[in-house]
Protein backbone atom coordinates (compact mmCIF):
# COMPACT_ATOMS: atom_id res chain seq x y z
CA UNK A 1 0.00 0.00 0.00
CA UNK A 2 1.27 3.29 -0.93
CA UNK A 3 1.90 5.93 2.20
CA UNK A 4 3.10 8.87 0.46
CA UNK A 5 4.54 10.34 -2.35
CA UNK A 6 8.05 12.68 -2.07
CA UNK A 7 8.77 14.93 -4.97
CA UNK A 8 12.87 15.00 -4.33
CA UNK A 9 13.77 17.91 -6.62
CA UNK A 10 13.26 16.03 -10.00
CA UNK A 11 12.53 12.75 -9.25
CA UNK A 12 9.36 11.12 -7.83
CA UNK A 13 10.29 8.74 -5.12
CA UNK A 14 6.36 7.00 -4.33
CA UNK A 15 7.40 4.67 -0.79
CA UNK A 16 5.34 1.96 0.24
CA UNK A 17 4.43 0.22 3.51
CA UNK A 18 4.91 -3.30 1.52
CA UNK A 19 7.50 -4.84 -1.17
CA UNK A 20 10.90 -4.15 -1.62
CA UNK A 21 12.72 -0.26 -2.29
CA UNK A 22 11.07 1.81 -3.51
CA UNK A 23 9.32 2.61 -7.00
CA UNK A 24 10.94 5.84 -9.04
CA UNK A 25 9.22 7.68 -11.67
CA UNK A 26 11.45 9.50 -14.39
CA UNK A 27 13.42 12.58 -14.14
CA UNK A 28 11.38 15.74 -15.02
CA UNK A 29 12.16 17.57 -17.86
CA UNK A 30 12.73 20.80 -16.10
CA UNK A 31 13.15 22.79 -19.79
CA UNK A 32 9.77 21.97 -21.29
CA UNK A 33 8.44 22.84 -17.94
CA UNK A 34 10.09 26.30 -18.00
CA UNK A 35 9.11 26.63 -21.60
CA UNK A 36 5.26 25.62 -21.01
CA UNK A 37 4.80 27.61 -17.33
CA UNK A 38 6.33 30.83 -18.22
CA UNK A 39 7.63 30.54 -22.17
CA UNK A 40 11.33 30.93 -20.45
CA UNK A 41 13.84 28.89 -19.84
CA UNK A 42 17.20 30.35 -17.96
CA UNK A 43 20.17 28.66 -18.07
CA UNK A 44 24.06 29.55 -16.99
CA UNK A 45 27.28 27.79 -17.25
CA UNK A 46 29.54 26.20 -15.08
CA UNK A 47 33.50 25.36 -16.35
CA UNK A 48 35.02 24.66 -13.34
CA UNK A 49 35.24 21.41 -11.36
CA UNK A 50 32.88 22.36 -8.73
CA UNK A 51 29.85 20.25 -7.95
CA UNK A 52 29.19 22.75 -5.22
CA UNK A 53 28.70 25.36 -7.81
CA UNK A 54 26.69 23.24 -9.68
CA UNK A 55 24.39 23.03 -6.81
CA UNK A 56 24.38 26.81 -5.68
CA UNK A 57 23.41 27.91 -9.41
CA UNK A 58 20.18 25.16 -9.37
CA UNK A 59 19.20 26.15 -6.18
CA UNK A 60 19.48 29.71 -6.98
CA UNK A 61 16.56 28.97 -9.68
CA UNK A 62 18.13 28.52 -13.13
CA UNK A 63 16.23 25.99 -15.18
CA UNK A 64 19.24 24.45 -16.71
CA UNK A 65 22.94 24.70 -15.93
CA UNK A 66 25.44 23.70 -18.73
CA UNK A 67 28.41 21.90 -17.66
CA UNK A 68 30.80 22.93 -19.92
CA UNK A 69 33.53 20.34 -20.91
CA UNK A 70 34.72 21.66 -24.42
CA UNK A 71 36.50 24.47 -22.67
CA UNK A 72 36.26 23.38 -18.88
CA UNK A 73 38.40 21.64 -16.79
CA UNK A 74 36.90 18.29 -16.03
CA UNK A 75 36.53 15.22 -17.08
CA UNK A 76 33.94 12.23 -16.82
CA UNK A 77 34.93 11.85 -13.07
CA UNK A 78 34.33 15.24 -12.63
CA UNK A 79 31.33 15.05 -14.66
CA UNK A 80 29.25 12.75 -13.29
CA UNK A 81 29.31 14.46 -9.46
CA UNK A 82 28.46 17.51 -11.04
CA UNK A 83 25.45 16.53 -13.15
CA UNK A 84 24.53 14.84 -9.76
CA UNK A 85 24.71 18.16 -7.87
CA UNK A 86 22.56 20.30 -10.68
CA UNK A 87 20.00 17.57 -10.04
CA UNK A 88 20.30 17.87 -6.52
CA UNK A 89 19.47 21.31 -7.03
CA UNK A 90 16.45 21.15 -9.18
CA UNK A 91 17.76 21.52 -12.29
CA UNK A 92 18.47 20.30 -15.71
CA UNK A 93 21.90 19.35 -16.34
CA UNK A 94 22.81 19.76 -20.71
CA UNK A 95 26.60 19.15 -21.17
CA UNK A 96 28.61 20.86 -23.56
CA UNK A 97 30.73 17.72 -25.21
CA UNK A 98 34.20 18.76 -26.49
CA UNK A 99 33.06 17.22 -30.14
CA UNK A 100 30.36 15.17 -31.62
CA UNK A 101 32.36 11.69 -30.77
CA UNK A 102 28.88 9.14 -30.79
CA UNK A 103 30.77 7.37 -27.49
CA UNK A 104 30.70 10.52 -25.58
CA UNK A 105 27.01 11.60 -26.31
CA UNK A 106 26.10 7.65 -25.37
CA UNK A 107 28.22 8.52 -22.05
CA UNK A 108 26.48 12.07 -20.88
CA UNK A 109 23.08 10.45 -21.41
CA UNK A 110 23.97 7.59 -20.22
CA UNK A 111 25.05 9.61 -16.83
CA UNK A 112 21.88 11.29 -16.25
CA UNK A 113 22.73 14.35 -18.86
CA UNK A 114 18.97 15.74 -19.64
CA UNK A 115 20.63 16.79 -23.09
CA UNK A 116 23.51 17.05 -25.13
CA UNK A 117 25.65 19.97 -26.73
CA UNK A 118 27.68 19.30 -29.84
CA UNK A 119 30.44 22.46 -31.24
CA UNK A 120 31.16 23.32 -34.36
CA UNK A 121 28.13 21.63 -36.43
CA UNK A 122 28.55 22.62 -40.04
CA UNK A 123 26.61 20.42 -42.54
CA UNK A 124 22.95 18.90 -42.13
CA UNK A 125 24.52 15.64 -42.47
CA UNK A 126 26.72 16.51 -38.80
CA UNK A 127 23.23 17.17 -37.71
CA UNK A 128 21.81 14.12 -38.40
CA UNK A 129 24.47 12.02 -36.94
CA UNK A 130 25.04 13.74 -33.41
CA UNK A 131 20.76 13.48 -33.24
CA UNK A 132 20.32 9.82 -34.13
CA UNK A 133 23.10 8.93 -31.77
CA UNK A 134 21.16 10.05 -29.20
CA UNK A 135 18.21 7.95 -29.85
CA UNK A 136 17.79 4.33 -29.60
CA UNK A 137 16.87 2.29 -32.06
CA UNK A 138 15.25 2.24 -34.61
CA UNK A 139 14.86 5.95 -34.92
CA UNK A 140 18.75 6.21 -33.75
CA UNK A 141 21.92 4.49 -32.95
CA UNK A 142 22.73 4.89 -29.38
CA UNK A 143 23.85 2.42 -27.80
CA UNK A 144 21.17 0.54 -25.08
CA UNK A 145 22.28 -0.39 -21.58
CA UNK A 146 19.63 -1.05 -19.02
CA UNK A 147 22.27 -0.59 -16.19
CA UNK A 148 23.56 3.35 -16.07
CA UNK A 149 23.15 5.82 -14.21
CA UNK A 150 19.96 7.51 -16.43
CA UNK A 151 17.92 4.39 -15.26
CA UNK A 152 18.52 4.78 -11.83
CA UNK A 153 21.31 1.76 -12.31
CA UNK A 154 18.41 -0.37 -13.38
CA UNK A 155 15.79 0.34 -10.99
CA UNK A 156 13.97 1.94 -13.58
CA UNK A 157 11.93 0.04 -15.82
CA UNK A 158 13.68 -0.31 -18.79
CA UNK A 159 10.74 0.14 -21.83
CA UNK A 160 9.61 3.40 -19.63
CA UNK A 161 13.18 5.07 -19.68
CA UNK A 162 13.77 3.86 -23.12
CA UNK A 163 10.53 5.96 -24.34
CA UNK A 164 10.87 8.40 -21.44
CA UNK A 165 14.49 9.01 -22.95
CA UNK A 166 13.68 9.40 -27.26
CA UNK A 167 11.19 12.00 -25.95
CA UNK A 168 12.69 13.99 -23.83
CA UNK A 169 16.37 13.78 -24.33
CA UNK A 170 17.70 17.07 -25.78
CA UNK A 171 20.44 17.38 -28.82
CA UNK A 172 21.29 20.96 -29.35
CA UNK A 173 24.27 22.01 -31.91
CA UNK A 174 26.58 25.33 -31.58
CA UNK A 175 26.23 27.65 -34.82
CA UNK A 176 29.62 29.37 -34.65
CA UNK A 177 31.62 28.95 -38.05
CA UNK A 178 30.75 30.57 -41.70
CA UNK A 179 30.22 26.68 -42.94
CA UNK A 180 27.04 26.65 -40.67
CA UNK A 181 25.61 29.73 -41.37
CA UNK A 182 25.49 28.79 -45.60
CA UNK A 183 24.16 25.06 -44.02
CA UNK A 184 21.89 26.66 -41.39
CA UNK A 185 18.54 26.03 -43.39
CA UNK A 186 19.68 22.12 -43.59
CA UNK A 187 21.36 21.82 -40.10
CA UNK A 188 18.16 22.48 -38.85
CA UNK A 189 15.88 20.29 -40.81
CA UNK A 190 17.66 16.73 -39.06
CA UNK A 191 15.48 16.77 -35.69
CA UNK A 192 17.46 18.69 -33.19
CA UNK A 193 15.59 20.28 -30.36
CA UNK A 194 18.03 23.50 -30.66
CA UNK A 195 20.60 25.70 -31.60
CA UNK A 196 22.75 27.61 -29.64
CA UNK A 197 23.64 30.94 -30.91
CA UNK A 198 27.75 31.40 -30.52
CA UNK A 199 28.46 34.76 -31.32
CA UNK A 200 32.28 34.19 -29.90
CA UNK A 201 33.75 31.61 -32.58
CA UNK A 202 31.28 33.14 -35.27
CA UNK A 203 33.21 36.91 -34.42
CA UNK A 204 36.41 34.71 -35.11
CA UNK A 205 35.39 33.09 -38.00
CA UNK A 206 34.46 36.62 -39.02
CA UNK A 207 37.95 38.14 -38.54
CA UNK A 208 36.35 40.13 -35.82
CA UNK A 209 38.74 38.98 -32.90
CA UNK A 210 35.99 38.22 -30.45
CA UNK A 211 33.70 41.16 -30.67
CA UNK A 212 30.78 39.91 -29.71
CA UNK A 213 28.78 43.06 -30.29
CA UNK A 214 29.99 44.01 -33.86
CA UNK A 215 26.57 44.62 -35.68
CA UNK A 216 27.92 41.62 -38.65
CA UNK A 217 27.82 39.26 -35.91
CA UNK A 218 24.37 40.00 -34.47
CA UNK A 219 23.15 40.38 -38.00
CA UNK A 220 24.13 36.44 -38.97
CA UNK A 221 23.15 35.59 -35.40
CA UNK A 222 19.43 36.96 -36.18
CA UNK A 223 19.18 35.87 -39.54
CA UNK A 224 19.75 32.01 -38.27
CA UNK A 225 17.65 32.42 -35.85
CA UNK A 226 14.72 33.44 -37.44
CA UNK A 227 15.19 30.38 -40.32
CA UNK A 228 15.40 27.74 -37.01
CA UNK A 229 12.20 29.53 -35.66
CA UNK A 230 10.39 29.02 -38.69
CA UNK A 231 11.14 25.31 -38.82
CA UNK A 232 10.40 24.93 -34.80
CA UNK A 233 13.64 24.42 -33.70
CA UNK A 234 14.26 26.60 -30.70
CA UNK A 235 17.03 29.19 -30.08
CA UNK A 236 19.83 29.81 -27.11
CA UNK A 237 20.93 32.61 -26.40
CA UNK A 238 24.36 33.69 -25.12
CA UNK A 239 24.82 36.50 -23.37
CA UNK A 240 28.00 37.42 -22.08
CA UNK A 241 27.01 40.79 -20.23
CA UNK A 242 27.71 41.21 -16.34
CA UNK A 243 25.66 43.48 -15.09
CA UNK A 244 22.01 43.18 -14.30
CA UNK A 245 20.89 45.75 -15.99
CA UNK A 246 22.85 44.97 -19.36
CA UNK A 247 21.91 41.22 -19.18
CA UNK A 248 18.34 42.21 -18.69
CA UNK A 249 18.35 44.63 -22.01
CA UNK A 250 20.31 41.69 -23.74
CA UNK A 251 17.58 39.21 -22.35
CA UNK A 252 14.79 41.19 -23.66
CA UNK A 253 15.87 41.87 -26.98
CA UNK A 254 17.02 38.17 -27.82
CA UNK A 255 13.44 36.92 -26.40
CA UNK A 256 11.36 39.67 -28.64
CA UNK A 257 13.03 37.92 -31.53
CA UNK A 258 11.65 34.71 -30.35
CA UNK A 259 14.52 33.08 -28.10
CA UNK A 260 12.85 31.62 -25.43
CA UNK A 261 16.19 29.96 -23.64
CA UNK A 262 18.72 32.31 -22.69
CA UNK A 263 21.80 31.83 -20.80
CA UNK A 264 23.76 34.06 -18.37
CA UNK A 265 28.01 34.10 -18.23
CA UNK A 266 30.12 31.05 -16.44
CA UNK A 267 31.11 30.54 -12.55
CA UNK A 268 34.51 31.80 -14.01
CA UNK A 269 33.13 34.57 -16.01
CA UNK A 270 31.28 35.72 -12.88
CA UNK A 271 33.87 35.02 -10.28
CA UNK A 272 36.53 36.76 -11.99
CA UNK A 273 34.48 39.84 -13.46
CA UNK A 274 33.24 40.22 -9.78
CA UNK A 275 36.72 40.18 -7.80
CA UNK A 276 37.91 42.86 -10.31
CA UNK A 277 35.13 44.96 -9.94
CA UNK A 278 35.45 44.24 -5.96
CA UNK A 279 39.51 45.00 -5.78
CA UNK A 280 38.94 48.14 -8.13
CA UNK A 281 36.88 49.43 -5.82
CA UNK A 282 39.29 49.30 -3.35
CA UNK A 283 42.04 50.85 -4.89
CA UNK A 284 42.32 54.39 -2.97
CA UNK A 285 42.76 52.33 0.48
CA UNK A 286 46.64 52.58 -0.88
CA UNK A 287 46.43 56.01 -1.53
Amino acid sequence: MKVRVLTLYIYEITFEKKGRGVKMKMQRNMIREALDKRNLALGTWVQMRNPEACELVAVAGYDFVILDMEHGSFGWDGAVDMIRAVEYGGAAPVIRLPGDSIVDIKKALDAGALGVIIPKICTGQEALQVVQAAKYEPSGRRGACPLVRATSHGLLDWKTYRKWSDENVMVWAIVETMEAIENIADIVSQGLDAIVLGPFDLSMAMGLQGDVEHPQVKRELIRISEIALKKGVECVAVLFDMEPEQILKSAKSWKEKGCRMITTSSDRGILSHFHKKVLNSLQDLSK
